[in-house]
């Protein structure tokens, strides 16, 4: 509704375009019509001399009146084709410039002008006129050819911005898709750590700027997790790990890569030529977190991890052998026990 209003609505620029419009084509159709009348008259008179002339037989006064009658008629064809000319061009400029409302106005404007000459024509028998009557006629035509054009025109850059519209739309519609397509790709939907397939190319990225410097890998898998979901509902795990994520990446922090590569198993990647004993403190500090009790169903369940370990290059020097190594060292831990860690080298 308000668009509708503000369409309908003219701005003052316009207003004062429109007022400037009928006010010069009041101006130009007045003095063109005391240029005419004045000019009728002398025509009449001249002609009123020529025939007195041409009574008397004078050949010489003949000629010089006829020659003064065919200059009149030229001055007054001249004058009239200028007028017209000039409105003409005015009524086609404020038909484009201000587009449906100045084309009313010109129209308006044109068409009384066109039915004042005619009356004159009709009523006073002012044959001269006539040409004024084509020449607006052909004002009305040309300003309804602009009219229909440039509305046609509107029509077309209206639906170009609509179907622009729908484009940037659309884009925007796929682009979000597409991001959540790769956030999908590489994230864990539950616990947004990254998921297997961006920790596999994350070593392999590792492995591609380490230029043989060393890094070393932890797969941290929770023990005795299937009883857990078993015991208390597969709700109640995702709770587990979710919690687990949320301690992991304080402890992380941004110098540890962590991700979820499996169902109940998390994934670290320490940059830097780590001793034994600089591994082992960072795999006590993962197993004090995963053994603080969590509150599942107003009962405190704790776990235990069992955590394989592997080293570039000393172990593997591409992702498919480091991960190798990884589930090789976790299953040497479970079958040894759980809750502790293994080294590929130790078994």
């Amino acid at each position: 509704m308000k668009n509708n209003e503000k369409e309908s609505s003219l701005s003052t620029s316009q207003l004062i375009a429109i007022i400037i419009y009928l006010v010069a084509f009041l101006a130009i159709n007045f003095i063109s019509s005391q240029i005419t009348s004045t000019q009728g008259a002398t025509i009449g008179k001249t002609m009123g001399e020529l025939r007195e002339v041409s009574q008397t037989g004078n050949v010489d006064g003949v000629l010089q009146k006829a020659s003064s009658l065919i200059a009149l008629l030229r001055k007054g064809a001249a004058t009239a084709g200028t007028v017209t000319q000039i409105s003409s061009l005015m009524s086609a400029f404020i038909t484009l410039a201000i587009y449906k409302k100045g084309f009313y106005v010109a129209f308006v404007c044109n068409f009384i002008s066109t039915a004042y000459i005619v009356i004159k024509i009709v009523m006073i028998g002012n044959t001269e006129a006539i040409p004024g009557v084509i020449s607006a006629v052909v004002t009305l035509i040309l300003i309804t050819i602009i009219y229909l054009f440039s509305k046609k025109l509107s029509e077309k850059n209206n639906e170009i911005a609509k179907s622009y519209a729908q484009i940037v739309e659309t884009n925007k519609v796929i682009k979000e898709k597409d991001e959540k397509l790769s956030y999908l790709a590489y994230y864990d939907i539950l616990t947004k750590l990254p998921n297997r397939h961006m920790f596999i190319e994350k070593i392999n990225e590792t492995i591609l700027n380490a230029s043989n410097s060393p890094f070393t890998v932890l797969l941290v898998d929770i023990d005795n997790f299937k009883q857990i979901n078993d015991a208390y509902g597969n709700q109640s795990g995702d709770v587990m790990l979710v919690t687990y994520a949320e301690k992991l990446k304080l402890f992380c922090q941004d110098s540890i890569f962590l991700g979820r590569i499996g169902g109940d198993e998390y994934g670290f990647i320490i940059q830097g030529n780590l001793t034994e004993a600089n591994i082992l403190n960072y795999v006590e500090k993962i197993q004090n977190i995963i053994s603080e009790p969590i509150q599942i169903n107003n009962t405190m369940v704790s776990s235990t991890a069992s955590i394989g370990i592997a080293s570039y290059p000393n172990n593997a020097v591409n992702s498919s052998d480091m991960l190798r190594c990884l589930d090789s060292a976790v299953y040497f831990a479970k079958a040894n026990g759980k809750n502790r860690p293994c080294f590929y080298e130790q078994h």
